[in-house]
């Protein structure tokens, strides 16, 4: 009797070993699997649990699972090429599985043997289509570890403890790979100097950008501790990086973060100008999970029903081209948007973080640096620089001085305790301030203001029908003057049902409206009357009493 006879008969009275083993030569000894007709059930359970324990050992090609489909990480590669989210090679992905990469790791993880008759032996088998398929359709039935997402750095857990070591860390989902990289060990309570001398190095980064106020520059460091710990935040704003000309440093400054975070920089990518097509390219980020995205010379207004769905959630659905089933990806993906007087759109207004840039001058590609080499610098000093920041970090966080106390930031609160509340603990401008800015330049914000002061104006606080309102010359004239459909503008468009529409989709939000250079804003919003009279809906414009 040969050798794997023997194996089996002993596999025949005990399950296979939680642990492999290794024999004297030190190679693992893999589990033997027994490929018998009517056991489809246990053969599987088999090899799964053959997969689990390879994936505890050092070296090996580890499968996870990713909206309960199997996954892998390996690299890029595409030699001297970028992804489609403009990665490099080196960069880590995230790949689902196939069929054959299937059949070839359970013969990699387990020995499979099938019993010949012709020779009355157990012999080496292939697994079957069908075993291999099972891990291919068994979306929420396998024990994979579930993967959201891969680091390249030490980071913080959800609980905000370290993790320093790489490797699949269960309680974050996150698997790290520092590519050879050694970091400084991370004190957990650093003291006031060592976080006070982390925070300095990290401001001194940003000493030649040309930003328009401190605020822009809170907001670029608020970038920068985002990017390192952006895989444990739940969600986080996007940033939206303006300047009024260009070669002013927009992508150059996202290149210097990026670096720091990643080691690596990405290829920026064009914003789709159709919602269709920004839906799927959203959907598409959410499953290959890149570790950041950018919006390069984004020429048209930001926002969106399915940006802004992507920006205030841990999860992003979509359908599945050709399919009735749906996917879901996560959404831990530093968002950040570069352009020339960047307008971000009233519904998105909230989600973003402004940073503005000025060099002041007519041709700021020109400007010659201190310091020009400054990525190459980051480079060479990434270890210390991503130390610094999670030691800017736990210093805030084992910090015995009172904490800054801050207005909610809804849809963000994880990032908003823990990146913004460092900010202001070390001195700097609350960078939620930069929104004040993104109204400003936000056009229907202030054709929303400008209506509503108009109709107050005209109408009072009485119900009015639109084709009543209308009759009014100077709210026509401003309907007129409006593309409030969003295509033509032209007058011929103005009627009573599409203002209609154009009121429904604003009614209940409060502006706070400036009704003369002499009064103070007040809070001024329009108002539906509850049941239709004479069967259409009349329109108020109320005043809005704080609570």
């Amino acid at each position: 009797m040969n050798v794997i006879k023997d194996a089996i008969e002993k596999a025949d009275e005990k399950e296979p070993p939680e642990t492999s083993t290794e024999d004297t030569s030190g190679e693992v000894k893999k589990p033997i699997v027994k490929l018998i007709v009517g056991k489809r059930s246990q053969i599987v359970k088999e090899l799964e649990t053959a997969i689990l324990e390879n994936n505890k050992r050092q070296g090996t090609t580890m499968l996870f699972q990713r909206d309960g489909l199997p996954v892998r990480i390996r690299p890029i590669g595409e030699a001297n090429k970028k992804d489609t989210f403009g990665r490099p090679p080196q960069a880590p992905g995230i790949f689902q599985c196939g069929r054959a990469f299937i059949m070839s790791h359970l013969s990699e993880v387990a020995d499979i043997v099938k019993y010949s008759k012709t020779v009355e032996d157990w012999l080496p088998a292939d697994v079957t289509a069908d075993v291999a398929n099972y891990f291919l359709d068994a979306r929420g039935l396998l024990r994979f570890p579930i993967l959201h997402g891969t680091q390249s750095t030490p980071i913080l857990r959800t609980d905000f403890t370290l993790l320093q070591s790489e490797g699949y860390d269960s309680q974050s989902g996150l698997y790290l790979d520092f590519d050879g990289v050694k970091f400084p060990m991370i004190s957990e309570k650093p003291t006031d100097t060592e976080s006070a001398n982390s925070i300095e190095r990290i401001i001194r980064l940003l000493d030649e950008f040309p930003f328009v106020s401190e605020i822009d520059k809170s907001v670029a460091l608020s970038m920068i501790l985002t990017a390192v710990i952006r895989r444990v935040l739940p969600t986080a704003p996007a940033f939206a990086i303006s300047a009024t000309s260009p070669g002013s440093g927009k992508t150059y400054l996202v290149d210097c973060c990026l670096m720091l975070a990643y080691g690596y920089q990405m290829q920026p990518i064009p914003w789709a100008r159709d919602s269709d097509e920004q839906r799927k390219r959203l959907a598409a980020i959410s499953m290959a999970n890149p570790a950041s995205v950018i919006f390069d010379n984004t020429e048209i207004s930001i926002g969106g029903e399915s940006l802004c769905a992507f920006l205030t959630s841990a999860t992003f659905q979509d359908r599945i081209l050709g399919k009735s089933e749906t996917m879901t990806g996560t959404t831990n993906v530093l968002i950040a948007f570069t352009g020339n007087n960047l307008i971000v759109r009233d519904d998105a207004a909230r989600r973003f973080l402004l940073c503005q840039l000025d060099a002041k001058r007519d041709r700021p590609e020109e400007r010659v640096f201190d310091n020009p080499n400054l990525i190459a610098n980051i480079q060479r000093e990434r270890p210390q620089l991503v130390t610094d920041v999670l030691t800017w970090l736990r210093g805030y966080l084992s910090s015995k001085n009172d904490k800054p106390d801050l207005s909610p930031y809804g849809s963000f609160v994880e990032w908003s305790a823990l990146i913004r509340s460092a900010l202001v603990w070390a001195g700097f401008p609350d960078p939620c301030k930069s929104r004040e800015s993104i109204d400003a330049k936000d056009t229907s914000r202030a054709e929303l203001a400008e209506i509503l002061r108009i109709w107050h104006d005209a109408a009072g606080d009485s119900y009015i029908s639109v084709k009543q309102a209308l009759d009014v010359t100077v709210i026509s004239d401003f309907f007129k003057n409006l593309d409030f459909a969003g295509k033509t503008g032209k007058s011929a468009d103005v009627s009573a049902k599409s203002v209609g529409r154009w009121l429904a989709k604003r009614e209940g939000r409060v502006i706070n409206v400036t009704m003369d250079e002499k009064s103070d804003a007040i809070p001024l919003r329009f108002e539906r009357n509850s049941a239709k009279s004479d069967n259409v809906w009349k329109y108020r414009v109320g005043i809005v009493k704080s609570s």
